[in-house]
């Protein structure tokens, strides 16, 4: 196969009966001038976001390599597949909602992301419970699956922990090797990646984050005094912030979390003490028009201090009283004193966001949209205003970009390169590392004006900053 060329595809076989509409387009395509009653909506397959193990030998040639497929709207399973050897895929195993202990599993939105825990031999892959369609409507009718989150043996596939929605009280259950809780207050689906934290940088996580549409975020410890191994994890809720009293009730439109958390772990001492900053927007990216319900909703980016950093981690419930109002974005900047929980900032009427945040050199990037009026003069469809944002974390000061032809800007991407200075008369060639971030706005240099375009970012970095998460084996 020539270089770029396929070496291979896959339909798996829950999609088969899909494929015939492919070929006879019948019953039509549902879309807003279709006159036929028995049109439908389109088809999905293999739509979501893969997550990827690779283990290298000494030599830095692939040993062992697998990909997680999840499917978003194209159903409620993942597949692993075994592409150590590239041109020889196989299926290592598959997880349903129709097996023993994944019948919370909604559709399979949030990205599988593999790990390592001191409680577990393994590598694990740690995912959001999913998306309930129930959220398609406006308000939203009562989520029945997705409300929740399992840890998952990357190799075999078993179950080895999981959270998930409790109609009365939480209860934990099981062993060493396999456990299970049933949370009170779990009601809301979590389609949102899950966030690591490795707070004592040994390569293995210490806790976890994830965020609900109902605009939770719960935060589960891995080493409590108790124990590592699964039967002593404790999940809590670290903040209710879905609507303005907290907690949101059935029935009404709550500010959703579609992406995960960023954390920013901070290592102090003296009164204050070591932290973790949680970041977030929240916005309805499934109901991005001017014409949808969520336009009303008032949407917000959060800034979340938990000092609950040692083992046995609890806190007090937060919610919007106990933080600082940073103000809205299109008024005076706000300065964050440090004081309260945190901070939040809040968008525009109609604006949402609508893509993972980042944290690189002391300064967080994330993108909005919102809906604006179409011309009455021109028959081009339009796309709304996208907004690249540039947040400091610990003050709450911003700049931001207008991105050029609208849309749902892509999550913002970090880096470091290399760069060859050549030689010049008498000094000889140098390399430079330079940060870099793709799709970051919020700043005059590089091509900020683009979704896509790539700039240099200054560093506002404070003391005493630690590494959140990295994993490399």
């Amino acid at each position: 196969v020539a270089p770029g060329g396929e070496l291979w595809g896959l339909v798996l076989p829950e999609h088969f009966s899909k494929l015939n509409r492919q070929r006879v387009n019948s019953p039509e395509l549902k879309m807003p001038s279709t006159a036929l009653a028995s049109a439908r909506t389109k088809d999905y397959f293999s739509d979501g976001s893969p997550g990827v193990y690779q283990l290298l030998k000494s030599d830095g040639t692939v040993d062992k390599a697998y990909i997680y497929l999840t499917m978003r709207r194209g159903g409620r399973f993942i597949y692993a597949l075994n592409v150590s050897d590239p041109g020889d895929p196989k299926v290592m195993w598959k997880i349903s909602s129709s097996d023993t202990g994944f019948g919370e599993l909604g559709q399979t939105w949030s990205r599988p992301r593999v790990t390592l825990v001191k409680g577990y031999a393994n590598p694990v892959l740690v995912f959001g419970a999913g998306y309930d369609p129930a959220e398609d409507a406006e308000p939203p009718t009562t989520d029945t699956m997705g409300r929740g989150i399992f840890v998952v043996d990357a190799v075999t596939g078993v179950r080895v922990w999981n959270a998930a929605y409790s109609a009365g009280t939480t209860t934990c259950t099981g062993s060493a090797t396999q456990a299970a809780c049933a949370v009170a207050g779990m009601n809301w689906a979590m389609p949102a990646d899950i966030s690591f934290v490795d707070r004592d940088n040994d390569g293995k996580i210490d806790r976890f984050y994830a965020a609900d549409v109902g605009g939770n975020v719960w935060r589960v410890d891995l080493e409590p005094t108790a124990g590592n191994t699964p039967d002593k994890w404790q999940v809590s809720k670290l903040a209710a912030l879905g609507c303005a009293s907290g907690a949101c009730t059935s029935g009404t439109t709550p500010r959703k979390f579609f992406f995960p958390p960023n954390v920013v772990s901070v290592g102090a001492t003296g009164a204050s003490g070591s932290y973790d900053v949680v970041l977030l927007g929240s916005g309805d990216r499934e109901h991005p028009l001017q014409g949808s319900g969520s336009f009303g909703v008032t949407n917000r980016f959060y800034a979340l201090k938990d000092t609950a950093t040692g083992m046995n981690a609890s806190g007090t419930v937060i919610t919007e009283t106990a933080l600082f109002n940073g103000g809205v974005v299109t008024g005076s900047t706000i300065t964050y004193d440090g004081s309260l929980s945190g901070f939040y900032k809040t968008f525009a009427t109609g604006e949402k966001s609508v893509n993972a945040s980042v944290t690189t050199k002391g300064t967080t990037f994330f993108g909005t949209n919102k809906p604006t009026p179409p011309s009455t003069t021109s028959c081009r469809s339009n796309l709304g205003e996208a907004k690249g944002y540039a947040l400091n974390p610990f003050k709450g000061t911003f700049d931001a970009t207008v991105f050029d032809g609208g849309g749902l800007p892509p999550s913002p991407t970090v880096g470091i390169v290399t760069i060859v200075v050549p030689a010049t008369g008498d000094k000889p060639a140098t390399t430079v590392q330079k940060a870099f971030c793709i799709g970051c706005g919020g700043g005059p240099e590089g091509d900020s004006k683009s979704a896509l375009g790539a700039q240099d970012v200054s560093s506002t970095v404070p003391k005493n900053p630690r590494r959140s998460y990295w994993y490399k084996k």
